[in-house]
């Protein structure tokens, strides 16, 4: 989009060894370094038309980290850029705040700790929780006999506290996994 709120596409032919391949190529050199469209930054070398820089732009990455063999848990992060922070409204930070969470569907979890990990690959070492009734206390016990000698410099939690705690965990990854992204960003780059 320029200045004057024309959209305008140009298409032609480049060679590979030529003074515009070069151009472009510097231009989208230009435009990583200052975080413009690549195509801005070209219409701006070749038409002189100068590309309108969004006040605000959001960039969401979303890194997985790898719980075993089949599963990952998908996280995102979102980096807020404001290009003017002085001249910032209060409605322009509540539409940032809003967009994130209701784009991101964001709930208030606390992220995985060490600890969480260590329980659950524990769990799964021992086969994973018992369905039928009576075995559940026994496995509980050696859920918590396992956690000692994992840890024997942490205080060791009762076999019950243990159940509960893995509990909230699958509930907080069963929260984790179904949040992702629906809408796009109106100042994503």
């Amino acid at each position: 989009m320029f200045s004057d709120g024309v959209l305008r596409l140009w298409s032609i032919e480049i060679y590979e060894d030529s003074i515009l391949a070069k151009l472009e190529q510097a231009s989208h050199e230009i435009a990583e370094a200052i975080g413009l469209d690549k195509a801005d930054v070209v219409a701006w070398i070749l038409a002189d038309d100068k590309p309108t820089i969004p006040p605000i732009r959001i960039h969401k990455k979303f890194p997985e980290l790898k719980l075993s063999e089949k599963e990952t848990l998908r996280n995102c992060t979102v980096v807020i850029e404001i290009i003017d922070p002085e001249h910032l409204t209060y409605n322009q930070i509540m539409d940032i705040y809003h967009y994130i969470r209701e784009g991101f569907k964001v709930t208030k979890v606390k992220a995985l700790t060490v600890d969480d990990q260590r329980l659950r690959d524990i769990v799964k070492r021992l086969g994973g929780v018992p369905t039928k009734h009576g075995t559940k206390g026994v496995f509980w016990k050696k859920v918590r006999q396992e956690w000692k000698r994992e840890t024997p410099d942490t205080p060791c939690l009762e076999p019950d506290a243990l159940r509960r705690r893995h509990e909230r965990l699958q509930e907080k990854l069963h929260r984790k996994r179904s949040t992702s992204p629906s809408r796009p960003a109106r100042w994503e780059r």
